[in-house]
C-alpha cells in the first residue's frame, strides 16, 4: 500500500511537471505576426521587423527595436541595401528622433524607439498596458512607401500582443495598437511565493497561540525562528520577477498583514517568556 501511494504521489508530480511544458509551449511566446495595409504583401515595399526589446513599468516607457529590409524597386538589387533615401517618422517621445533618415546604399541601422505606456502598476501581476507604434516611410519624392510589419514578441516576463488601429488605417498608415500583460508563468510564480508567506504567517499565529492561549512551553528558539520570518518574507516578496516597489494590491492582501501578524506574534511570545516561570 505504501509503494502504491509513493507510486501515485510520482505521478501527480510527473504529470504536473509535463504540465507546466504544454502550458508554456501553448502560451505562444516569441511570437511572430506580420501586419500590412493591403490584403495582399505589394512587390515594392519595406519590411520593418519590430520588436519590444524592454518595458520600464515604473517610469511607463517601453522600447521598440526596429530593423528596415527594402524589397522590389526599394532595394539595390546586387547588394539588398536601399535603393533610395527614405524619411523615417516614428512616435519617440523625444522629438529630436521622432523624423530619422535612412540613407541610400548604406545598411540600415537599428532604430529604437522610446513609447509611454498607460497602465496600473499597482495591480501587479495582473497589471497590463496598452501603448502605440509605427514607423511612416517617406521616398525622396514625399510620398508614403508601403510598409509590412514583422511584429515579433521579445519582452521577458511579459506578453504583448499587437493589433491594427482601425482609424489610422482609414487614414492610410499602419499603427498597431499594443498591449502588454506579464505572462501566465510569472502571474502563477507570484500567487506561489505570496501562498507560502500566507501558510508560513499562519504556521507563526498558530505557534503563538498555542504558547500564549493554549499553555505549550516557551522556548528561546521560537523567537530566533519568528524573528527570523519577518526577514525571510521580505526577500521573499522580492524575488518575484520585476515587483514594483511596495505598494501593490497582493502587499496590502497578503504581505503587509504577514508582517503585521508575525512582529505580534513576536512580541507576545517575547512578553509570554518574559513573565512565565521556568518549570
Amino acid at each position: 500500500m505504501k509503494i502504491v501511494k509513493i507510486g501515485i504521489a510520482v505521478l501527480v508530480f510527473a504529470g504536473l511537471w509535463v504540465g507546466t511544458f504544454i502550458l508554456h509551449g501553448s502560451e505562444g511566446h516569441d511570437k511572430s505576426e506580420d501586419f500590412l495595409l493591403e490584403k495582399e504583401v505589394p512587390k515594392d515595399h519595406v519590411v520593418v521587423f519590430m520588436s519590444p526589446a524592454s518595458i520600464d513599468t515604473v517610469k511607463d516607457l517601453i522600447r521598440f527595436k526596429l530593423d528596415f529590409v527594402p524589397q522590389g524597386k526599394y532595394a539595390n538589387p546586387q547588394t539588398g541595401y536601399p535603393a533610395m533615401a527614405f524619411t523615417l517618422n516614428v512616435p519617440d517621445n523625444d522629438p529630436k528622433k521622432q523624423e530619422q533618415v535612412i540613407k541610400a546604399g548604406q545598411k540600415p541601422k537599428s532604430v529604437e524607439v522610446d513609447v509611454d505606456v498607460e497602465g496600473e502598476i499597482a495591480a501587479y501581476p495582473h497589471d497590463h498596458y496598452t501603448t502605440q507604434i509605427y514607423a511612416v516611410l517617406a521616398d525622396p519624392t514625399g510620398a508614403n512607401v508601403p510598409v509590412v510589419y514583422r511584429y515579433k514578441d521579445k519582452l521577458s516576463g511579459m506578453d504583448s500582443d499587437p493589433g491594427i488601429d482601425e482609424e489610422s488605417q482609414k487614414q492610410g498608415y499602419l499603427v498597431l495598437n499594443t498591449k502588454i500583460a506579464r505572462t501566465l508563468e510569472v502571474r502563477m510564480f507570484c500567487y506561489f511565493i505570496n501562498g507560502i508567506i500566507a501558510f508560513l504567517a499562519i504556521a507563526v499565529v498558530g505557534v503563538t497561540y498555542l504558547v500564549v492561549i493554549g499553555g505549550r512551553k516557551v522556548e528561546f528558539g521560537q523567537l530566533t525562528w519568528i524573528g527570523a520570518t519577518l526577514f525571510v518574507f521580505v526577500s521573499m516578496r522580492n524575488s518575484q520577477p520585476s515587483v514594483p516597489t511596495f505598494g501593490t494590491t497582493l502587499d496590502v492582501l497578503i504581505f503587509f498583514w504577514a508582517e503585521v501578524l508575525t512582529a505580534v506574534s513576536l512580541v507576545m511570545i517575547a512578553i509570554t517568556w518574559m513573565k512565565r516561570k521556568p518549570a
